[in-house]
């Protein structure tokens, strides 16, 4: 019979980021300690490939799903477990998990900011969360239990759309950053580096508004606060 789901205490966001630099730096030395192996054992190819890979597997996804974390998480004092019991997640989802995980980078992280159970874009998509081993060991803030889901006199569109609608507005934020970087930097900043301080202040304002706008379009987004997915007052469904 599986475990029954009590009162779960999700970390915070400073936490969790901790725990991602510290896989990040562990993964790229891992990754470059294996690539010096098969440099020096002369493999190339397939064995290559299978070596690097496998090395890459072993300490996260295969690591997550055995022992309830990755290192970083270890490290942190956080658990990985399935959204709908305690339990850890299997090999399939700690690899779909891991992908998504370095596909997005950072920016998986600003969905905790708003998800019901302080999930990352890839705890959400991987149905896993995460939770503090040992709320003893924890300062109160940070701490967090359950957001509440309901939004008075309001029903929100489903999960799936408004994961939609915020991935076509954040692809829509990218590029509208770029052209206006190709509109307004000089060409020899972009081709040759050669910027002036008029154009490295151009870029600082258009990289901060850019990522100031991901974290609106996510907070916003599942909240059903943007176009295409907007919530729906309740007496608008009777």
């Amino acid at each position: 019979m599986h475990q029954a789901i009590q009162h779960r205490l999700y970390p915070s966001l400073t936490r969790r980021y901790q725990a991602f630099i510290i896989d990040g730096v562990i993964m790229y030395a891992a990754f470059m300690a294996s690539e010096y192996l098969v440099m020096m054992l002369d493999m190339s190819g397939v064995a290559r490939i299978s070596i690097v890979a496998g090395i890459v597997f072993a300490i996260d996804p295969l690591l997550v799903s055995t022992s309830g974390a990755s290192i970083g998480h270890h490290l942190r004092g956080l658990r990985i477990e399935k959204a709908e019991r305690h339990q850890n997640i299997n090999i399939i989802q700690s690899l779909v998990r891991f992908l998504i995980k370095y596909l997005f980078g950072w920016l998986s992280l600003i969905f905790i900011l708003t998800t019901k159970k302080h999930q990352a874009l890839h705890d959400f998509v991987s149905k896993s969360v995460v939770v503090v081993k040992k709320p003893a060991d924890f300062h109160k803030d940070d701490l967090f239990g359950e957001r509440t889901a309901h939004v008075t006199g309001h029903i929100l569109p489903s999960a799936k759309r408004r994961l939609f609608i915020i991935c076509v507005c954040l692809v829509g934020s990218f590029l509208t950053a770029v052209i206006t970087v190709n509109l307004y930097v000089e060409l020899q900043c972009m081709d040759s580096d050669l910027c002036s301080n008029s154009d490295e202040i151009l870029l600082r304002i258009i990289f901060y508004l850019w990522f100031a706008s991901i974290a609106v379009i996510v907070v916003m987004g599942w909240r059903g606060l943007l176009w295409g997915s907007k919530r729906r007052l309740e007496s608008e469904t009777i």
